[in-house]
């Protein structure tokens, strides 16, 4: 987050990059962490007293987002901060459950930029 706030407001690049780099921790340091996640979803599916766990994590994820965002210069509206927290859990699962991920950090990066334009 420092090297977001140092940055140049509004600077949607290294925005772009610390979320990539948050998706890209998911297949290397965090990778347990995220399968726990995964499968705490699935699991809910079957037993719906674990959902507000989910939520508690989903909610979670979305303020880092608009904290990383802020630290950037950067104001997501509500829609873009909704898309942005469901196109990260899409990424992520597909980080971790491929074992050769089909998105290059060119990709990741192309797609990010997307979500959160104005």
């Amino acid at each position: 987050m420092e090297r977001l706030s140092a940055s140049e407001p509004g600077c949607q690049g290294d925005l772009v990059g610390a979320l990539a780099e948050l998706i890209a921790d998911s297949t290397q340091t965090n990778r347990d962490l995220y399968i726990a996640r995964i499968e705490l979803s699935l699991a809910s599916l079957r037993n719906p007293e674990l959902r507000p766990i989910l939520d508690e994590i989903r909610a979670a994820s979305i303020a880092t987002a608009q904290e990383l965002a802020r630290a950037a210069g950067i104001e997501l509206t509500e829609s873009q901060t909704d898309v942005l927290g469901s196109l990260l859990l899409g990424l992520t699962l597909e980080r971790v459950t491929l074992e050769r991920p089909r998105l290059t950090a060119n990709d990741l990066a192309v797609v990010l930029a997307r979500a959160i334009a104005p």
